[in-house]
């Protein structure tokens, strides 16, 4: 189970308070290891594939604001590791599927919605929030490494793709316009929301249960408004942030006298 929070530290226009605390949704999430290389103690290198699935719980004011019933997700990853590169090296890659179940095909904002980045999960990105139709189907493929140059201490990168499927308008949706009422078809170009996120960070692990990740974080839309292609790295579309993980079963371990008490294996 995983429930992140979120604040923004700058004073942002768009949140009815300064440094307002954002709940973002709940994700329960069950992995399955289907097929694991360890590494060995010669050559240090090893492998693994896994599946996962889940579900997504609409906590946050933005999938509240979207009608949001239900998420559902499966996930697809592949890890390699070598531990004989400085203190480790891990190489992933990973494809998800994400299935948001609304109540409606369109978002009711009665106020702005705040972009969030650096998050884990793509659908708390603008591209699901805005637009003419609510973010329907989310497929995301990411590519990620993490090095760790000394014992405690790593620093990663990463960059996923991602093709966003909106809800379809209904045929002959009647729309308000300057002059009156007029009833068109379907015909937007706009339910494909194609996405690009470059990431980058440096992390430090106080404890086995509590770690601090400074991250910068690059979201963008495949194309600008006008149909051109965009270029990553723009301003506009670059975030920093401080992520703070706590580890609940990991801390119950460290304090459990039974784990505490177990000797532990030397390798």
């Amino acid at each position: 189970m995983r429930q992140p929070l979120t604040v923004e530290l700058t004073d942002s226009d768009v949140t009815s308070t300064r440094q307002e605390l954002w709940v973002l949704d709940t994700a329960v999430d069950l992995t399955r290891k289907l097929w694991m290389l360890p590494a060995d103690e010669h050559h240090g290198q090893g492998m693994g594939l896994s599946a996962t699935a889940g579900l997504v719980f609409p906590i946050a004011p933005s999938s509240q604001a979207a009608q949001l019933i239900l998420g559902t997700r499966l996930k697809a990853g592949f890890e390699y590791t070598h531990q004989r590169v400085l203190k480790g090296l891990i190489l992933g890659a990973g494809l998800s599927y994400l299935r948001r179940w609304a109540g409606s095909n369109v978002p009711h904002l009665d106020e702005s919605m705040p972009c969030l980045r650096g998050s884990d999960d793509i659908s708390y990105s603008c591209t699901h929030g805005g637009g003419p139709t609510t973010t329907r189907d989310v497929v995301l493929f990411a590519l990620s490494a993490t090095l760790m140059p000394v014992d405690s201490l790593s620093v990663g990168a990463s960059f996923s793709l991602g093709w966003n499927r909106a809800y379809d308008l209904r045929d002959n949706e009647p729309v308000e316009i300057s002059t009156g009422t007029v009833v068109v078809p379907d015909s937007s170009t706009t339910h494909w929301r194609n996405t690009r996120e470059i990431g980058l960070s440096v992390g430090y692990d106080f404890t086995p249960w509590f770690s601090a990740s400074a991250n910068l974080s690059n979201g963008f839309s495949e194309r600008g408004p006008d149909g051109t292609l965009r270029g990553p790295f723009h301003a506009v579309d670059t975030a920093f942030g401080l992520d703070l993980t706590l580890s609940i079963d990991q801390l119950y371990a460290s304090r459990s006298p039974s784990t505490a008490s177990r000797p532990r294996s030397e390798h």
